[in-house]
């Protein structure tokens, strides 16, 4: 079966990132604004366990775009499968009506690239920072894809302990909780 497999780690240094980038020959797309409400099954919470249904409705460039994705090995393997919908607002109560919730909003800018089987994503994620991403849609094992699609970014001058083994939401409701912990003490 072919899924979504991706490596995402931290931008240190976006300047010098997109300057790498620049240098292969990869051209990166203008910025686009995506505004992301992720929903989780009622009484499921994060960390999400592996195999369980996230839905997304992401507003992006006039466009809502309904996602689901289901973890399989970790975080980024994941199935994935999206399609338009024309009203955000009844795709909302469709969610809810299946015993879904928002469980929080995401909002970012990103520009994005193809570069040989690879799709890159530059992003600047509210709250956390730059980030890149590098996936490929395949159907080989998915730790061995990791494996290589973190190698191509060494190539671009990351480092293994810049990368980030979860997804936006993920880290976004750590990012909260910490924040949350912190002025309660």
């Amino acid at each position: 079966m072919i899924q979504e497999i991706e490596v995402k780690a931290r931008a240190q240094n976006n300047r010098e990132l997109l300057q790498a980038l620049s240098d292969m020959g990869i051209v990166l797309s203008e910025e686009i604004v995506q505004k992301d409400d992720v929903f989780l099954p009622e009484g499921i919470g994060y960390p999400v366990p592996l195999g369980t249904l996230v839905l997304r409705l992401r507003e992006q460039q006039g466009r809502i775009i309904f996602t689901l994705k289901q973890p399989l090995k970790n975080e980024l393997d994941c199935i994935e499968r999206e399609t338009v919908v024309g009203d955000k607002q009844l795709m909302t109560d469709i969610i809810e009506r299946l015993g879904f919730y928002r469980v929080l909003q995401i909002y970012k800018t990103r520009q994005k690239a193809k570069y040989k089987q690879y799709e890159i994503c530059v992003d600047t994620v509210k709250y956390l920072g730059n980030f890149i991403e590098v996936e490929k849609m395949s159907s080989e094992d998915a730790v061995t894809v990791q494996e290589e699609l973190f190698a191509f970014l060494e190539t671009l001058g990351v480092e293994k302990s810049d990368q980030v083994f979860h997804g936006y939401d993920t880290l976004i409701y750590n990012w909260k909780h910490a924040k949350a912990a912190k002025n309660l003490g």
